[in-house]
């Protein structure tokens, strides 16, 4: 009933909200969700129940994940919290995305140890509302030499969609999924007229 996306409507990168009565119905106009201006904000994800929103921010010259909470889909979100030095190490770190039980967290990131140009890693949380742990490298079998980014998981929680970069501005996408031991596996999507 709630979608959270970005404009540049006001000129800069900024974080909208429209909402609509029934899962039917038409949104309404979309307000802009205002945390702290002169921030280039994206990549927003909103829980299932509408309740906590996790995005990037510009912070100096460096991306990093911010949080923010409400106590029901029609209040103001709360400030928003720039997630632990764990999560925004020193590198760029966007594109959040949180499993539906709330306990895993995949980004994007150019942090030290990346097997490319960006990466993407997960960091994972004893209790849907606890901190995240140290974040790992999702490895080879989901990273390559460009660019990874854009995760979403899939209904089951599990399997990961995102994009790889395979040439100046051209995109796959992919799905992923846990393999043997701390291992991840990946192959292309074939999409239609693709």
């Amino acid at each position: 009933l709630n979608l959270v996306f970005v404009s540049k409507r006001s000129g800069a990168e900024r974080l909208y909200e429209s909402r609509r009565k029934s899962a039917d119905g038409p949104f309404d106009p979309p307000v802009e969700v205002s945390f702290q201006p002169g921030f280039r904000q994206g990549g927003p994800w909103l829980s299932g129940d509408g309740l906590t929103l996790l995005f990037s921010a510009q912070d100096g010259d460096k991306r990093g994940i911010y949080e923010t909470r409400r106590t029901d889909r029609g209040a103001a979100w709360g400030e928003p919290v720039r997630l632990g030095p764990d999560v925004n190490a020193l590198g760029n770190e966007f594109n959040p995305n949180v499993s539906a039980d709330g306990r895993t967290l995949v980004f994007a990131s150019d942090r030290a140890g990346w097997l490319g140009g960006i990466d993407l890693y997960a960091a994972r949380r004893a209790t849907a509302d606890g901190p995240f742990a140290a974040p790992v490298n999702l490895g080879p079998g989901v990273n390559g030499p460009d660019f990874e980014g854009s995760p979403r998981f899939g209904p089951d929680g599990r399997t990961l969609l995102y994009l790889r970069g395979i040439d100046t501005g051209k995109f796959e996408v992919r799905v992923a999924a846990p393999g043997p031991g701390d291992g991840w596996t990946s192959a292309a999507v074939a999409l239609p007229g693709g």
